[in-house]
Parts: structure tokens; sequence; C-alpha cells
């Protein structure tokens, strides 16, 4: 599970994850560590000289998922859960299976088949687009998708990101980068990532550049351009994103309410809800309510302190869309 960016690390240097995920990548730590451990040793039994091991060509190794952080995706009638997972895969764990008829199935479809090279066999092969390896480790998870409440406890665990400096990009993963290693036998990697700790690392944070610089995060508006309006008395307030918690709860909660019930056309008057349907906005209502105060709770407790700094503190002034964004809580 790796993030690139030009620009701005994550809120967060030590995020919460699921304990799906935490497995994952406790497991996945354990197999670069062996594996690196098992090739020392076979360098010092034989007395060969310092070579690499081939991640290419080991098949232990997984990428690091977890479908729950994008269920609401993987819920919809057109998803692309057969992509992520393969056809029978994504059947087998319980999934939707849509029509196939979305465009990058369909672009799939029309290409049909790509050449992939094999390191160990030194030959490439032709993969069928629709059918091809996915690295994943699908039979892993069960339940496919967490409950709401075991997603957005705040007793899960919490797992450091890694930070590297590539060529030019920032590599951020929970994760490590494997040492004594290359990807293929048949060719050098140009670059290895170095790890960056410390203050530098500090530095690179989104929540860092934002309180600490008046340099430019790119951040999530830059990623997700979903900005709406919400009415709050007689003026319109631009929030990033549905249930921004920075919202006050009360204007929240009615903005999710104006989102759920049926729109109104102008010079009509609004539909009475069955009672199915008011049962259903309220429970809706109650869970959101439950979400936000836990979001709420946890932005409270002070373990990422900003670095201390012997500069001017800069004056009052009205938080940014940046500033908002760097102050919410991490889901």
């Amino acid at each position: 599970m790796w993030h690139t960016t030009k620009a701005a690390g994550p809120a967060d240097p030590d995020p919460l994850t699921t304990l799906e995920l935490k497995d994952l990548s406790d497991t996945y730590r354990s197999l670069i560590l062996d594996l690196g451990a098992l090739h020392l040793s076979i360098q010092w039994l034989t007395h060969t000289s310092a070579l690499l091991w081939i991640r290419d060509e080991n098949t232990t190794l997984y990428d690091v998922f977890e479908p729950s952080l994008v269920s609401v995706s993987l819920q919809l009638p057109h998803n692309l859960g057969h992509l992520v997972f393969g056809r029978e895969a994504w059947i087998e764990m319980g999934g939707t299976l849509s029509d196939e008829s979305d465009p990058l199935t369909v672009l799939y479809a029309d290409e049909g088949t790509f050449r992939v090279w094999f390191c160990l066999s030194r030959s490439d092969y032709v993969v069928e687009l629709l059918d091809s390896p996915t690295f994943l480790r699908p039979k892993h998870y069960s339940p496919l998708f967490l409950a709401s409440s075991d997603a957005s406890s705040l007793s899960l665990p919490r797992r450091h990101v890694y930070t590297y400096r590539g060529a030019k990009k920032q590599l951020w993963s929970i994760t490590p980068f494997p040492t004594n290693s290359q990807g293929c036998s048949d060719t050098r990697d140009k670059i290895v990532p170095t790890e960056i700790t410390g203050v530098p690392r500090r530095r690179m944070l989104f929540s860092y550049i934002v309180q600490q610089t008046r340099k430019v995060a790119i951040g999530p508006l830059e990623y997700c351009g979903n900005a709406h309006l919400v009415r709050i008395g007689s003026s319109d307030v631009v929030v990033p994103c549905y249930g921004d918690p920075n919202l006050p709860e009360y204007y929240a909660i009615r903005d999710l309410m104006n989102r759920m019930l049926p729109p109104v056309l102008p010079g009509a008057r609004r539909a009475v809800l069955t009672s199915e349907e008011a049962a259903s906005l309220h429970d809706e209502i109650e869970e959101y309510g439950k979400s936000v105060s836990r979001k709420r709770a946890r932005d409270g407790d002070g373990e990422n302190e900003p670095e201390k700094s012997n500069a001017q503190k800069p004056k009052k002034k009205r938080l940014s869309a940046d500033q908002r964004l760097a102050l919410m809580p991490i889901n």
C-alpha cells in the first residue's frame, strides 16, 4: 500500500488501521525481514558475493489492501470488484458482480491481452487483461467488509507510515521497502528509495506544511474536488466533503436530511415520509451523530504535536480551507 506524491504527506504520521490491515501489514513486514535474513544466510553458507534477492520471483509477497476503506465504491451497482480481486475470487468473497459495462472493463475487454515479462523463466507470456493476477490475499477478508463501528473504533491499532524519497517523488507506505533486494534479476533498480526519519520527515507532513509554513500543501481538496455548499443562517458555507466534522453537528445533520429526502420541485410541497422512510432517516442520523462524536474524540488525543520553533508566532487569522483540513480528525 503505497502513496506517492510530490508535495505533502499524510496529516497523521501514525494513522489508525483496521485489525485486518494490521495483520496484513505485520505479516508482510515479517516476510520482508525473513527473506532478507534467509538470503544473507545462503550467502554465508555458500560463500557467495553480496547478491540481491529478487522480489519479482517471490510468490509469497502480496499487496496490503483493506476493502472496507472503499466499501462504498465496491457496493455500487457498477463496482470494479471483479477487476480488483478477479471474477472468481470476487464472487467467492460474496461481492456483487456488476454487468461489466463500465468504461474500464470495456477497455480491458477491447484490448484483450498484454505481454508480461517473467524474470524467473526469462520469457514473456500473454495474459488476459480481465484475468490478470492481482497479488492480493482474497481469502484473508472474512467478512468482506467490516461493520462501520469496527472500522471507526477508538480502540483500533495504529501503524507507522514509512517515508522514502525516490527520484522525483515521496513514497509513503505502511509497509517498509525491502533491503538487499531488487525488482528483477535482469535489471538493477536505478533508484533505491532512501528512508526519511525525524525532523525532515515531520516537515513533510500535511499538517506541518499548513500550520507551520507558508507553503502550499497538496491535499484532499486537490485530489477530491467534491466540495459543496451548506446553508447556515443567511450564508452559504463551502465544505470539502459530505460529513465534514468541522461543520457544526446541527447543520451537518440538516444537510444529511436534505440529501436523503426526495427532491422538491419548484412550487410543490414536500411529500410526507412513510413510517419506513422516517425510521430509515432516523437510523442514518443517529449513526452519523455517533460517528461525528467518535471522530471529534479521536481528534483530541494530542499525539500529533507540531514541532516547536523559536520563530515568532503568526498573528491570529481566519483558517483557510487547507488549515481546516489539517485540523480534521483522521479516519
